[in-house]
């Protein structure tokens, strides 16, 4: 905190002066940051509420993640006021006031934060000071974690083979799957030619007329039909028992 004071002060004064005393006050200012290494005093009383730091920490919290009223404290509107109920801290009682709805939302526009500034920041392992650090841990750990397919994440978390059909207790095999892409039906992914040929016949797909393709093309022809093959979410998907 002091440190952040003190930057902050030094950069109001600053800005409020001007060239000519910028040059003048510029050996003020550097010592000013010289001689106070710790920063500029800073009147920081202990919490002496019940509940400590801990009740400040999550009222700050709260505060961050959601809106500065909650809707279930709003009680009616009726397009030209609003009535609330909040909580007076010196009558230590609850209160309801009715307010025109333009001071309502006058209020509660003083709550949002200026543009690029920042509510909260990282510590920890999140700090970016320590991103270098956690990016070799998750680089050593990556390569001991073995790799798991969809179906197995799912068995894990549910107990359940999401490819087991509930009736006839078969499990399923998936082939392949179309997606729409440009008001078009394309197959995304086919397991094999049978599968392919399936999936064409289900979106009534039509191969077009065979062409002389040069060589240059053969090879581009050939990286589109791997990354087609690719899986994505998509709205068709075929699968066999």
């Amino acid at each position: 905190m002091r440190k952040k004071w003190q930057k902050e002060v030094i950069k109001m004064l600053r800005k409020e002066l001007s060239g000519r005393d910028k040059e003048k006050y510029k050996k003020i200012i550097e010592k000013a940051y010289t001689d106070n290494p710790e920063g500029f005093v800073v009147y920081g009383p202990r919490n002496r509420r019940k509940g400590g730091i801990k009740q400040q920490v999550g009222y700050i919290g709260r505060y961050m993640r959601r809106p500065a009223i909650a809707l279930r404290r709003i009680l009616s509107y009726d397009g030209k006021m609003v009535s609330f109920k909040y909580f007076d801290k010196t009558e230590k009682k609850e209160k309801i006031e009715t307010i025109a709805v333009m001071e309502f939302i006058a209020r509660i526009i003083r709550h949002i934060p200026e543009k690029n500034f920042k509510t909260i920041r990282y510590y920890g392992l999140y700090s970016r000071k320590n991103k270098g650090e956690i990016d070799k841990i998750l680089k050593i750990k990556k390569n001991k974690i073995p790799k798991k397919s969809w179906k197995e994440k799912i068995e894990e978390g549910t107990g359940k083979n999401p490819l087991m059909c509930p009736r006839c207790e078969i499990e399923m095999e998936f082939k392949g799957q179309v997606c729409l892409k440009k008001g078009k039906l394309v197959i995304t992914y086919a397991k094999c030619i049978k599968a392919r040929r399936r999936l064409e016949e289900l979106i009534g797909y039509e191969p077009p007329a065979k062409e002389k393709i040069p060589e240059g093309r053969k090879k581009e022809n050939k990286n589109r039909f791997s990354e087609r093959n690719k899986p994505i979410e998509g709205q068709v998907r075929l699968l066999a028992m």
